[in-house]
């Protein structure tokens, strides 16, 4: 009798595990579908990644997660590309701690951070193709971009000294190595390194002369929910936020071929610490497409 019993609750389990499944991962993909559908039909090919290529990163990691397939394009079609690194990232903490093994962290512990994360972008890098001198570490404080651009855009006080200092390298980096096209961040990024990053490069185009595509990528979004669907990531492509697919936005697509995927791979499994810290979430990026915001389009 109880196994009579038993044997009628297995088929009702399975059932209410189907259901169960179906509505976690059903409902889900049918919205990404009519998204997906949506941005297809206005996506941009990006066929040319540049001839001069600058691409800035707020910290170790974003120029690899956002850019990898443009910088290994790149080089191969006999580009020039620079990277310049704004943060060494040093003030994640729970980076920091798992990687001290200490739950008391003090500055000697956040400095060692940011060599590990250095050290980390130029061996993810190095399996992009590109050379140690073509890369450059700024050293800004890790979470005070924002800040420091609030302070030197601040109109009722005078200029602090630091964000005018900032301003000017931005300006001569520009200046000096002349892009044909720089990838930094979108302003709708939710991180305030990222946001400011963005301000102080807009700051330094708007007084440049020279005519520089720009292509603007999103990497923290919606408390960091976006790329949705993560564990069907490997099976779908990367498409924006939902509600940033939209008319006024233009947005790019650049497609990666496999072999550039396989390689994006490997350099996002160079940052060791930030996986660990992350448990693996920025491979959700390692996909065959790259995705930009186009202001001038």
């Amino acid at each position: 009798m109880h196994r009579f019993r038993e044997q009628k609750k297995l088929p009702l389990l399975a059932g209410i595990l189907i259901l169960a499944s179906t509505l976690y991962f059903g409902l889900p993909l049918l919205k990404f579908a009519l998204k997906n559908h949506a941005f297809q039909s206005s996506r941009i090919e990006l066929d040319d990644p540049g001839k001069r290529i600058l691409v800035i990163a707020p910290h170790p990691d974003d120029e690899t997660l956002a850019a990898a397939g443009i910088i290994q394009r790149a080089l191969q079609e006999g580009a020039s590309v620079k990277i310049v690194v704004v943060t060494s990232g040093n003030h994640f903490v729970k980076a920091a701690r798992l990687l001290t093994r200490k739950k008391v962290l003090g500055p000697g512990d956040f400095a060692y951070l940011g060599r590990v994360r250095e050290k980390e972008c130029l061996e993810a890098l190095k399996v992009l193709g590109v050379n140690r001198s073509d890369v450059a570490f700024l050293r800004y404080p890790d979470g005070g971009l924002s800040s420091l651009w609030k302070r030197f855009n601040e109109k009722k006080h005078p200029r602090d000294a630091r964000g005018e200092q900032t301003a000017m390298l931005f300006k001569e980096i520009i200046g000096s190595y002349r892009p044909s096209d720089i990838y930094y961040p979108y302003d709708k990024d939710e991180h305030a390194d990222h946001k400011g990053v963005n301000s102080f490069i807009n700051n330094a185009l708007k007084s440049s002369h020279q005519r520089v595509r720009q292509h603007l990528y999103l990497v923290h979004y919606e408390k960091n929910n976006w790329p949705y669907l993560p564990r069907l990531s490997r099976f779908l492509p990367l498409i924006p936020p939902y509600d940033l697919i939209k008319k006024g936005i233009a947005w790019e697509v650049f497609t990666l071929r496999p072999g550039e995927v396989q390689k994006k791979d490997l350099a996002v499994r160079q940052y060791r610490s930030q996986l660990n810290a992350t448990r693996g979430r920025y491979l959700i990026f390692v996909r065959p497409e790259e995705i930009f915001v186009s202001p001038g389009r």
